[in-house]
């Protein structure tokens, strides 16, 4: 099988806008105590991402937006109350536009691909693509030119042939420099 076949293998959307559906969610508690949901979203392909939302007051504008971009109304969302788990069945099956980008985790400084915005389904044309950050790209780029790779070496009996080679590869890109 040519690895052409699995070119967009994968199961988290990449960066970029998509139509996705709301497939569930889940309540959670930060390490912070924070009450919050996070809801599952899957793309026609069967990627999936996530929209995470903290359950606080000074927060709740974001669900709101969110929960607006899956086509509630203001007075549908007067029947929406955070604090009952069922309200949140009520997003399960809709359609909303996101924007997937790189974001920094706050607890390990990662980046993620992460849903950072939401729109209507209708408005997906006329969304401009995300553009990676310089830091988020340059801290990818980084992890992948220091991740260990393997080179074979000498043998013996019973060994692999592998061990770990800690500095990057040279580049040959042509620049005399």
């Amino acid at each position: 099988m040519p690895l052409s076949d699995h070119w967009t293998d994968g199961k988290y959307l990449d960066v970029g806008n998509y139509a996705v559906t709301v497939t569930g969610f889940r309540v959670f508690v930060s390490k912070k105590g924070t009450e919050g949901v996070e809801f599952e979203l899957k793309a026609d392909d069967g990627k999936t991402s996530s929209a995470s939302f903290y359950l606080t007051d000074a927060s709740l504008w974001r669900l709101a937006q969110f929960a607006g971009a899956c086509g509630m109304t203001k007075e549908e969302a007067a029947n929406y109350h955070t604090e009952q788990q069922n309200s949140h069945n009520v997003l399960v099956n809709k359609k909303v536009g996101v924007t997937i980008n790189f974001e920094e985790s706050t607890t390990n400084n990662k980046y993620y691909r992460e849903a950072v915005d939401w729109f209507l389904v209708s408005e997906l044309a006329n969304i401009p693509q995300p553009v990676p950050s310089p830091e988020a790209l340059a801290a990818i780029a980084f992890k992948k030119q220091t991740a260990v790779s393997a080179a074979p070496t000498d043998t013996k009996p019973g060994e692999t042939g592998f061990e770990p080679r800690l500095e990057p590869e040279p580049i040959d890109d042509g620049i005399p420099f």
